[in-house]
């Protein structure tokens, strides 16, 4: 993932198959929306189930950890694949469905093994080379014919974007946004919109929120919500 904190972020995912005495392979793709290195990690992982044929042993060096701990918690729970364990992924919900689905359907040996990220391993530093070099390509971008696999009827949508984080967890950003930009917008709140104050909202919100008086009702805790809210 380059640029990560700019509104030109894009990330990229690729593969390369380094089996001796075979066929050199690779793959890259370019991913939109919810962007994080695990996005494009997981990206990664989904393209090598895709193009492996069934019934055999797969072997994945990556430098995620994250990667490797969400898909071995996967291989010790039951391995079942119901709406209600999909919508409870906590992000990248659509591609880590994919590898469920693929590890699972073409009955997938799979082992993954972690890499030092940028350490003197040459294949790895010969990915992020690769990455890096292809992260401004044009036509790299991979399109799923559907939105999710077949056994899902539904899948939540916001704004023409699949939503692919926890549901409860995206509700409640969701929410909180709406609720902030009402605020924000309040009338009697048009000063602190002008471009000459600068306002710590993060900490304001915070102190407004406070779980020390947020469920606490006595005079005190009321005076203090009280002044908070005035200041």
């Amino acid at each position: 993932m380059i640029d990560p904190n700019s509104t030109h972020v894009l990330m990229t995912a690729r593969f390369i198959q380094t089996r001796e005495n075979t066929q050199y392979e690779q793959f890259t793709t370019s991913l939109f929306n919810w962007p994080s290195a695990f996005r494009a990690e997981s990206m990664a992982i989904l393209l090598v189930l895709i193009v492996s044929p069934d019934n055999c042993n797969i072997t994945i060096h990556t430098d995620s950890q994250s990667v490797i701990s969400k898909f071995n918690n996967f291989l010790e729970s039951d391995q079942r694949l119901t709406p209600r364990s999909i919508f409870n992924i906590s992000s990248s919900t659509l591609i880590w469905t994919y590898i469920y689905n693929y590890y699972l359907t073409k009955h997938l040996k799979v082992q993954l093994n972690k890499v030092q990220a940028h350490s003197t391993n040459y294949r790895n530093n010969v990915i992020d080379h690769l990455v890096r070099a292809a992260h401004n390509l044009e036509n790299q971008h991979l399109s799923f014919r559907s939105v999710a696999p077949a056994f899902l009827t539904i899948f939540p949508v916001w704004n023409g974007v699949p939503v692919e984080h926890r549901l409860r967890h995206f509700l409640k950003i969701f929410t909180d946004c709406k609720n902030f930009e009402t605020l924000y917008n309040l009338n009697c709140n048009t000063k602190y919109r002008q471009h000459n104050i600068s306002i710590d909202w993060r900490r304001t919100l915070s102190l407004l929120s406070s779980s020390s008086f947020a469920n606490n009702t006595t005079f005190f805790a009321q005076i203090f919500q009280d002044q908070t809210v005035y200041e």
